[in-house]
């Protein structure tokens, strides 16, 4: 069933990624159609047998494993930059792709394939599931969830403006409020 789940979000990935070309090329919103592309690639090496088919071809010890983990940090450099636009929050794109943001990126990046490249990899595992647990491994999957938690951390003032919005099932009229706290 999840298999199956996989395959039917990575279908409609693509659908959506199939559809955003003629944009692309037109020059409109690019960005929108490398997200989709990222994303359906992420989905793609989540998934067992391409994963496995993948890895093989660049030797089968888990190096799919860290391409996977590029392509999801450049999934959320530009997923942040999107949505710090979306809000209108100028600090927060600047936190994501200013040089503190680029910094943390090639950091994280570096840090993650000396983890990675410290570790007995070999024999390719989906999700590393079968590799011996150590520091290293801990590591490699701590930086995996740092750089989607620093974008996250960048985007919480934009999120958390004050805005006028009606809060469903309350009555009166729009109300200020935090993002955090709904009061009706």
């Amino acid at each position: 069933m999840t298999t199956m789940l996989a395959w039917a979000t990575l279908s409609i990935c693509l659908i959506l990624t199939a559809i955003r070309i003629p944009s692309a090329v037109r020059g409109e919103n690019r960005m929108m159609f490398v997200l989709f592309a990222l994303i359906s690639l992420d989905i793609l090496l989540s998934i067992e047998g391409p994963y496995v088919l993948i890895d093989g071809w660049l030797g089968n010890f888990n190096l799919g494993n860290l391409l996977l983990r590029f392509l999801l940090y450049g999934t959320f450099l530009l997923m942040g930059i999107k949505v710090a636009r979306a809000f209108g929050s100028a600090g927060g794109e600047r936190a994501i792709r200013g040089p503190i943001g680029l910094a943390v990126l090639g950091a994280t990046a570096v840090l993650t394939a000396f983890f990675f490249f410290s570790m007995d990899t070999r024999d390719s595992t989906v999700g590393l599931n079968d590799l011996d647990p150590g520091p290293a491994l801990d590591l490699y999957a701590a930086l995996g969830r740092f750089y989607p938690g620093y974008v996250a951390v960048c985007l919480i003032p934009a999120s958390g403006d004050r805005s006028e919005v009606r809060v469903p099932f309350c009555s009166g009229p729009p109300q200020r409020h935090c993002s955090w706290a709904l009061p009706c």
